[in-house]
């Protein structure tokens, strides 16, 4: 597990993440909570991404869940365990610029 530790840790612009195996928190980190709940949402996401719901024929390698300017969720299972990498506003997309309003 230092492995992945240490791989996960040169994320850029990494926030936390989380490792799951057969339903059980293994390791989290940084700005992911520890929250059972939230790794049972994970869970069923990866359930509908390997399933033939997506794109029958196909496997996905990762799954992105972006909540534009704030940050987002790298999803990805290796083996039998699901690797949920959050990452900050830095790997985002820039906000529009605010509109002008005339006085």
């Amino acid at each position: 597990m230092t492995e992945i530790t240490n791989m996960l840790a040169g994320v850029t612009d990494l926030l936390g993440y989380m490792v799951i195996q057969d339903g059980e928190i293994l390791q989290v980190s940084g700005d992911m909570p520890d929250d059972a709940s939230l790794a049972k949402h994970f869970e069923k996401i990866v359930n509908v991404g390997t399933s033939e719901q997506i794109v029958p024929g196909e496997e996905f390698r990762s799954i992105n869940i972006t909540y534009l300017y704030d940050f987002s969720y790298t999803i990805a299972v290796a083996g039998n365990r699901i690797f949920v990498v959050k990452k900050g506003p830095g790997s985002l997309p820039a906000p529009p610029p605010a509109a002008k309003t005339s006085a």
